[in-house]
C-alpha cells in the first residue's frame, strides 16, 4: 500500500524528531580521550551527571545461560587480585586492561578488542580470554537523550539472559567516563561477513539459520518488553561456533512486559487461534532465556492441571483395563501419545509488547514506514527490520537503497517490493519478505502474534526451534 504522503511534507512533519536519527561514522577517537585521565575534557551539565550516578562500576552476575563461559570465571579471579593489592578498596579498571585493536566505531561509541594486561595469579593462559570494551563518547552526554539511551542499553544487558544476546561481564563508571565490558564473537557482524561474500550474499540455508536465530532473540526480547528499533547486520554478531548474538541496545525502548498467551496452530490453513491466557508463571519463567523449553514445560504443567481438575469418566476405565489384560495397552496408548504430541506441537507462545511511538529511530535503510510518516508505530517495527534483513541476506542489498537519504525514504514510502533475477531464492523466502515488508503495519506479518507467526511461516517449516541453540 502506497503512502499518500509526499516526503517533503513527511520531513516537515518530522521536524524535531530528527535528533534521534543516527549519525554517520565520525573519527575514531583514542581510549584516552575516553579514559578517566581526560576526565576534565568534557563538562557535563543538566541532569546528566545525576542519571550517570546510576550506573555503578562493579562486575555483573553471570546468568543460567552464561555459566559455562569460562571468561567469568577469569574476570572473577582477575577482581579478587585487583581487591587483594588494594586492600577491598578497587576492584578491575579501565587501565588494567590493553586495547589490541578498534573493532568499530558508532555516532555515540567506539568498540574496541581488549584483553587483561596480566594474568590472575596461578594461572597460566598461552592465548589470554579478549574482550569487547565498548566505551562512551563523553562529550555526546550533553546531546538530548544520550544519557537516558545509555541507561537503557545498560538495563537491558543486565537484565536479558539468553544464548543470542551479547553478554555484559562489567560496567565501567569512572569520573564520567563509561563503558562495558562484553564478549567478543570472533567473526565480527553480519554486515563484515555480507562484504566477504563475492557475489550476492549468504546461500538461502545460511540466510535462514541466522534469520531464524534473530527471530528468537527478538522474540525473547519482546516477551521481556523491550522493542528493538535498530536491526540492521552491523548489530548482529557471530561467535566462532556461527551463532548470532544481538548487540547495541541503546534505541530501544522499554515497555511492561506483555501479557503471554499461548495460541493453537490450525492444521488445515496455518492461521494461529486464540487459546488462553498463560497466567504469571511463564512469564516469570522467561528470564532464564529459553523460550522453548519453558513454553513446553508450561504446556506439561497445563496438561496436568486439566488432567486433575477434569478426572477422566469412570466408564472408560474399564475399556483401558481390559487393553491392558489382552496385552494391547500400547496399541490404546499410542493414539492418545499421538495426540497429544500434535496437540503440543501446534502451541506458540504469543507476546506482542504494547507500544506507541512516534520518535524518529533507526538506520535509513531499515526505518518502517510509519517511522517515517511520524504518526506512530508499534513493536511491528522490528519485523518490517527483520524483512529487510532477510532481503539483504540473501540479494547482498536492501530493497530500497539510495545514496540521497530523502530518496530512501521516499522508496520505503512509495515503492513496490520488488526481487532481483539473481541469485535464485525460494517462493517461500520471497512470501516470507514480502509478509514483513508489508508497508501496512496492520497488514505485516508479526504484527497480529508475533514472532510466533513468523515462526509458523512455511519458509521455517524445517526449522527445529528447541535446538537452535545447538545446531551448528
Amino acid at each position: 500500500m502506497k503512502a499518500t504522503m509526499s516526503v517533503n511534507g513527511t520531513m516537515a512533519q518530522c521536524g524535531n524528531q530528527m535528533q534521534g536519527t543516527p549519525l554517520p561514522l565520525h573519527k575514531s577517537k583514542s581510549l584516552a580521550n575516553l579514559s578517566p585521565a581526560g576526565a576534565g575534557a568534557a563538562a557535563s551539565s543538566g541532569s546528566s551527571p545525576l542519571l550517570l550516578s546510576r550506573l555503578r562500576s562493579g562486575p555483573a552476575s553471570p546468568k543460567p545461560h552464561q555459566t559455562s563461559d569460562p571468561n567469568w570465571s577469569y574476570l572473577e579471579r582477575a577482581e579478587r587480585d585487583r581487591l587483594a593489592e588494594s586492600g577491598g578498596i578497587q576492584g578491575l579498571r579501565m587501565s588494567d586492561f590493553a586495547v589490541r585493536k578498534k573493532l568499530g566505531t558508532g555516532s555515540s561509541a567506539t568498540v574496541y578488542l581488549v584483553e587483561l594486561k596480566t594474568n590472575p595469579s596461578g594461572l597460566a593462559c598461552d592465548r589470554k580470554p579478549k574482550f569487547a570494551l565498548k566505551c562512551f563518547n563523553k562529550k555526546d552526554f550533553d546531546r538530548k537523550n544520550r544519557v537516558r539511551r545509555v541507561l537503557t542499553e545498560h538495563s537491558i544487558l543486565c537484565g536479558t539472559d539468553h544464548p543470542f544476546v551479547v553478554a555484559l561481564y562489567r560496567t565501567f563508571n569512572e569520573n564520567g567516563s563509561v563503558a562495558f565490558l562484553m564478549e567478543h564473537c570472533e567473526r565480527g557482524d553480519l554486515y563484515q561477513m555480507l562484504q566477504r561474500v563475492p557475489v550476492h550474499g549468504f546461500p538461502e540455508l545460511q540466510a535462514k539459520t541466522y534469520a531464524a536465530q534473530v527471530v528468537v532473540a527478538l522474540q525473547y526480547l519482546h516477551v521481556q518488553g523491550y522493542v528493538y528499533r535498530d536491526l540492521k547486520p552491523e548489530n548482529i554478531l557471530v561467535c566462532g561456533d556461527g551463532h548470532v548474538k544481538l548487540t547495541d541496545f541503546d534505541l530501544s525502548r522499554q515497555v511492561d512486559p506483555p501479557a503471554l498467551n499461548i495460541h493453537r496452530t490450525d492444521v488445515s490453513t496455518g492461521a494461529l487461534r486464540r487459546g488462553g491466557n498463560s497466567g504469571g508463571g511463564l512469564k516469570k519463567a522467561m528470564s532464564s532465556g529459553n523460550l522453548q523449553l519453558k513454553f513446553e514445560q508450561e504446556l506439561l504443567r497445563k496438561k496436568d492441571m486439566n488432567s486433575s481438575s477434569s478426572p477422566p469418566s469412570p466408564s472408560l476405565r474399564p475399556v483401558r483395563e481390559a487393553g491392558k489384560a489382552k496385552g494391547s495397552s500400547s496399541s490404546t496408548a499410542s493414539p492418545t501419545r499421538d495426540k497429544s504430541a500434535k496437540a503440543r506441537a501446534s502451541m506458540r507462545l504469543v507476546a506482542v509488547p504494547e507500544m506507541r511511538s512516534t520518535s524518529f529511530v533507526g538506520t535509513d535503510e531499515y526505518i518502517a514506514p510509519e517511522i517515517i510518516t511520524c504518526r506512530g508505530y508499534t513493536s511491528s517495527v522490528d519485523w518490517w527490520s527483520v524483512g529487510i534483513l532477510v532481503y539483504e541476506l540473501v540479494y547482498g542489498v536492501t530493497p530500497f537503497a539510495s545514496k540521497n537519504r530523502n530518496e530512501c525514504f521516499k522508496r520505503i514510502l512509495e515503492e513496490e517490493l520488488s526481487f532481483p533475477q539473481e541469485p535464485r531464492v525460494s517462493g517461500e523466502c520471497k512470501a516470507l519478505i514480502e509478509g514483513l515488508l508489508a508497508k501496512d503495519p496492520a497488514a505485516r506479518l508479526g504484527s497480529r502474534h508475533g514472532a510466533s507467526e513468523i515462526k509458523n511461516h512455511p519458509f521455517f517449516a524445517q526449522v527445529q526451534w528447541a535446538l537452535l541453540r545447538h545446531s551448528n
